[in-house]
């Protein structure tokens, strides 16, 4: 009897020790809210977001009351442009051509403008750029966004 147990223990712990066993590391969370890079890398504003239209606002100008801005995106890459100086003038000035986008797909740059003529294209904004197509710092910096009118669209 004593064999038989001593033999059932062993065949056990045989049994048990050859049980093959893994080791998994643990993974750490990932954000489902965070995008992943090659996400980041392939979407950018010019293929992700919805930016023809119409985009408008008042910027701040240093010898005026503002500018009155009215710029019109098209999905064939033109533009139109209008800019009435506030206290100023109540003629409105006029402009339009073709853009384009910077490498990123991020910033769009008018042909025919003399500088600064570019925008970092936001979701249902545009951000003007200064000279060095830079976005603008500072107190004013919210002063510098044109907001995209989704009332023409409805």
């Amino acid at each position: 009897m004593k064999l038989r147990l001593y033999l059932s223990c062993l065949i056990l712990i045989a049994f048990i020790s050859c049980k093959k066993t893994t080791k998994t590391e643990a993974k750490p969370e990932q954000d489902t809210n965070e995008p992943t890079q090659s996400f980041k890398d392939e979407h950018n504003s010019q293929n992700s977001l919805d930016w023809s239209g119409v985009y408008t606002g008042i910027i701040p100008c240093a010898d005026c009351e503002g500018i009155q801005t009215r710029i019109e995106l098209q999905s064939d890459l033109t533009y139109q442009k209008s800019i009435k100086y506030l206290g100023k003038s109540q003629e409105f000035y006029s402009s339009e051509g073709k853009f384009n986008w910077d490498e990123a797909g991020n910033s769009i740059q008018f042909q025919n403008e003399d500088p600064p003529n570019s925008y970092k294209v936001v979701e249902n904004a545009l951000i003007v750029l200064d000279m060095k197509d830079q976005e603008i710092e500072g107190d004013l910096k919210s002063k510098y966004r044109l907001e995209k009118d989704n009332s023409a669209e409805e």
